[in-house]
């Protein structure tokens, strides 16, 4: 499997997971609290995927290396 298609994939259930749990409990609270939280979790999924990411990709293969 490609390293595009893991990142599309794990985007793919952050996205998931923000339309099933978040975005309803934020909707009922203000257009103003929607925006500043999904601004907020957008900036958190790209930290966890500059930091985090890297490593869970590289785990499957880390007693196969030379």
């Amino acid at each position: 499997m490609s390293n595009s298609l893991k990142v599309v994939i794990d985007f793919i259930v952050l996205a998931i997971l923000y339309t099933v749990v978040f975005f309803n409990r934020w909707k009922t609270k203000g257009k103003s609290k929607l925006l500043v939280n999904t601004v907020m979790y957008v900036y958190i999924s790209l930290v966890l995927y500059v930091t985090l990411m890297p490593i869970v990709v590289s785990l499957p293969f880390i007693f196969n290396h030379p």
